[in-house]
């Protein structure tokens, strides 16, 4: 009896030790859900490089987020809203889709040139894209734009490139379409100089428009996934009401 006893306590012991074993484990995992969840909810947020924005008037200001990662281009504002990020150029269109602005990995990726414009934004034509963020990180703020009171009330924005040149920005057009629409996204857009047959496209097919400035030397167009249809997208276009060369 006695070590029947003696087994039985043992064995309590055991299943004690093991009931807390799977309980720590289960909180733990707990935790990290919650920790997950508070990250992803964070995650292309502009707060977290929000240090290493460049001053315009600043020559060095730059230094930071070039250390960081060479290949940061620029940084696009869109006054009032959640764009507020650096913007990058990869090798090519894949590679920043999983990529942080600092080079690391991330979910939320970063904001990126498409592998067509050159780097210095010289082309009449930039595409620039961007997750669709649900807390409205990165592009996800693009989506507002199909309001039309968020659209009124959100007109101007800024990109100032590592050469400090600063574009002046108006947001003109926003347009719902799908990833292979040529009207939107092509060689032929990039390297063809014509923003007017792209603005005449746009009077058409746009959800809301307003007229651009005459002969609108520079576009952007912003690019987000469109979660309401396969391969859809939604992109935010914006002309270049003034250029103010900053000195380097």
């Amino acid at each position: 009896m006695h070590r029947l006893a003696k087994a039985a306590d043992i064995g309590n012991r055991i299943l004690s030790v093991l009931t807390i074993m799977v309980m720590t484990v289960g909180c733990l995992y707990c935790f990290y859900c919650l920790f997950d969840d508070w990250r992803q909810s964070q995650a292309g947020l502009p707060s977290t490089l929000q240090k290493f924005k460049p001053d315009a008037e600043d020559p060095l200001s730059f230094d930071e987020l070039l250390k960081l990662n060479p290949d940061v281009i620029g940084w696009l504002t869109i006054d009032k809203t959640r764009i507020d990020q650096p913007v990058v150029q990869g090798k090519d269109d894949m590679e920043y889709i999983n990529k942080g602005a600092d080079g690391k990995p991330s979910l939320s990726g970063a904001i990126f040139l498409s592998e067509l414009n050159k780097p210095d934004f010289s082309d009449p034509y930039n595409i620039l894209y961007g997750h669709h963020m649900d807390n409205g990180g990165m592009f996800g703020d693009v989506m507002e734009f199909l309001d039309k009171k968020y659209f009124e009330e959100h007109k101007t924005g800024s990109l100032l490139t590592k050469e400090f040149t600063e574009y002046k920005l108006e947001v003109f057009a926003v347009m719902e379409t799908d990833a292979m629409d040529p009207d939107v996204y092509s060689m032929a857009l990039v390297s063809g100089g014509d923003t007017n047959a792209q603005i005449d496209m746009l009077r058409s097919k746009a959800r809301y428009f307003r007229e651009p400035g005459e002969n609108s030397p520079k576009v952007f167009a912003l690019s987000t996934c469109n979660s309401s249809q396969t391969d859809g997208r939604t992109i935010l276009y914006a002309w270049v009401t003034k250029v103010v060369e900053h000195e380097k």
